[in-house]
């Protein structure tokens, strides 16, 4: 009979044992799914900010390839502007020149 008693108390004991053991255990599993949710909402955020200063970046680039390709086309243009005004002051030189040969 005391047997029969002892293994009843054991077996009680075992169980409230082992379902404290489950409970925690469950406590700590949902714990680092907590943690794990907040980590990957973190890194999400982290993402989206990444992407957003990408984006920003790449308008910034395109805006000064931009402007770099307005300024050389004007520099491009001041060249030949240039270019033709020498020219121009050349033959004036040449066609003097020319004058003063005849004239002489």
């Amino acid at each position: 009979m005391f047997g029969l008693f002892k293994t009843k108390k054991h077996s009680q004991i075992a169980k409230e044992t082992s379902d404290l053991v489950i409970e925690e255990t469950q406590k700590l599993v949902q714990t680092l799914r907590l943690d794990f949710q907040h980590r990957f909402e973190e890194l999400k955020t982290e993402i989206k900010d990444l992407n957003h200063g990408l984006k920003h970046l790449e308008n910034q680039l395109l805006t000064k390839d931009l402007r770099d390709k307005q300024q050389y086309g004007h520099l491009h243009y001041k060249i030949h502007e240039v270019k033709n005004n020498n020219i121009e002051e050349e033959i004036e030189e040449l066609e003097k020149k020319l004058k003063d040969k005849d004239i002489v």
